[in-house]
């Protein structure tokens, strides 16, 4: 029993970490799932129920069970076998090969913090089963996952200054953000009408988080006095959150903020965005009483943040 209850404490640990990844990665995926959509995906062919079941070996019900779930996601479609009616044909629907192009990179990141992970042990299994809980106890799946996910969008994400062909990008983006979050003035129109004019023509910068072609995220970087810089605009796209970025984005900014001379960096925030507000103390932002001479042009924001190198833990 004690031997049961340490397997499967390893096996829980572990799943639990690859459930957490799935969730902040915004797919809707289970890991009971997964060997009977990667045998469609690698596929991409209709599969007779059967094969699934004798290739998986594993009950011809347990993968119905699997199907069906599937099936009611929209992630799969099934028919009879034209052949022979007891058959039933089980193939990708269209949102299930979107789901595996998504996927597939996160399982090859997943293989691969568990190869680190299993490479830290030795052929002996009792041994081997200290060294996980101890390797765990370490640092958890959950983590060596989220290091292989953050090697992997270091490499796909680029950093580019706001252009014309960017221009609808960074206005929906910002307006989604609004939307969800506060309310759009006419402050926030005049500048997402015309970022050009409103902040790069004043001695601003408006910067872009590309990933394979798509806009993830957002920032402005506008002068204030001689020394210091206010960032506004950062905006994290919906599909990204979770994904590590807003972390990245704050960094980046407050490097090129300070590479440029800055002294100080300022922003304006709601107490009730408790997440962003987390996130900028973390990097060392500190409340305070806004400064003379800054204002909130939108009315709304309620905190006013400033970040002074030294200031950072």
């Amino acid at each position: 029993m004690a031997l049961a209850n340490r397997v499967k404490g390893l096996s829980d640990a572990m799943m639990n970490d690859i459930i957490r990844i799935y969730k902040e990665m915004n797919l809707d995926f289970e890991p009971r799932w997964f060997t009977v959509f990667q045998i469609l995906s690698k596929r991409n062919a209709e599969i007779p129920i059967t094969v699934i079941a004798e290739e998986l070996k594993i009950t011809h019900p347990a993968v119905i069970q699997v199907v069906n779930v599937l099936e009611e996601k929209g992630l799969v479609e099934s028919r009879p076998d034209t052949a022979d009616h007891r058959k039933r044909l089980v193939s990708l629907s269209d949102s299930g090969k979107i789901l595996a192009l998504r996927i597939s990179p996160v399982w090859l990141d997943i293989r691969s913090a568990l190869d680190d992970f299993l490479l830290e042990t030795e052929p002996d299994f009792l041994n081997i089963l200290e060294k996980m809980e101890m390797a765990l106890q370490k640092q958890s799946v959950y983590s060596r996952i989220r290091f292989k996910l953050s090697e992997r969008l270091d490499a796909e994400i680029k950093l580019i200054e706001l252009d014309e062909e960017y221009l609808d990008d960074f206005r929906v983006l910002n307006l989604q953000w609004l939307n969800s979050y506060l309310e759009v003035t006419d402050y926030d129109r005049k500048i997402l009408d015309d970022p050009i004019g409103e902040i790069i023509s004043k001695g601003g910068k408006v910067f872009l988080l590309v990933h394979k072609n798509n806009v993830a995220g957002c920032f402005a970087l506008s002068p204030v006095g001689d020394n210091a810089t206010e960032l506004h605009k950062f905006v994290i796209s919906r599909e990204y959150r979770g994904w590590g970025l807003g972390y990245k984005m704050l960094d980046k900014a407050i490097k090129i903020s300070l590479n440029s001379g800055a002294q100080a960096i300022y922003l304006f925030t709601h107490e009730k965005l408790k997440a962003a507000s987390a996130l900028y103390k973390k990097y060392g932002f500190r409340e305070r009483e806004p400064l003379p001479g800054i204002n909130d042009a939108t009315g709304r924001f309620s905190v006013f943040m400033e970040y002074l190198p030294e200031s950072r833990e």
